[in-house]
């Protein structure tokens, strides 16, 4: 495998955050904030190098809204979808949503808030309904059959919890009438953060909900 300059300059300074962390291991056990704050510069750094093997994916996965019909009348007739994202972080995947939106983000992460509603300006398709602080595995605010489609990249495999995360996907997702009502899912081949960014193979997907 050949590494590219950006490649070899990614991998150097993850290694540099990785020391860095070690270093206020003390600081960032004792301050959420801390924590939080690191994360969003240490993700927003490994999304920026590994942008080459992850805008494909990005936009493969966002591309399967295209051809969806909302299952609300009035959204349908305007060309809307309702859609919700898990850990949208500072908002990757909005360059590569091509169709108008109502658009709702769920992030256990504050201090990616501020980034995500600058890159939300950008784009005046997606409108967004609403933006929770929280969990995906714990959406009790978020009524039952309410979405058309649910997005989730690098989440997954970071969840602490995968098997009710899913289930709580499964009840914000509509019966759609059409039977096309999309999870679309992107995910690495592993489950950490540092293997991220080593591991090469990458999977885009979708798992179509079969409704009655």
């Amino acid at each position: 495998m050949r590494l590219t300059g950006r490649r070899w300059l990614g991998y150097a300074s993850i290694t540099a955050v990785a020391f860095l962390t070690v270093v206020l291991l003390v600081p960032l056990t004792l301050s959420r904030w801390l924590r939080e704050a690191l994360f969003v510069r240490l993700y927003t750094l490994i999304m920026y190098f590994m942008a080459d093997d992850l805008v494909p994916v990005r936009k493969q996965v966002m591309s399967y809204m295209d051809a969806m019909d909302s299952h609300d009348d009035c959204l349908r007739k305007e060309g809307l979808l309702r859609v919700l994202e898990i850990g949208a972080g500072y908002g990757a995947n909005l360059p590569y949503i091509r169709r108008k939106i109502k658009y709702s983000n769920v992030d256990p992460n504050k201090e990616f808030d501020t980034l995500l509603m600058q890159e939300l300006a950008k784009y005046k398709g997606v409108h967004l309904e609403d933006s929770i602080c929280g969990h995906g595995e714990d959406m009790h605010s978020l009524p039952d059959g309410h979405f058309d489609a649910v997005v989730m990249t690098f989440v997954l495999c970071s969840a602490d919890d995968g098997h009710k995360l899913l289930q709580e996907v499964k009840r914000v997702l509509t019966k759609s009438r059409e039977k096309n009502t999309r999870f679309l899912v992107a995910y690495p081949s592993t489950i950490s953060y540092t293997s991220k960014v080593l591991q090469e193979r990458r999977v885009a997907t979708t798992l179509e909900r079969s409704t009655p």
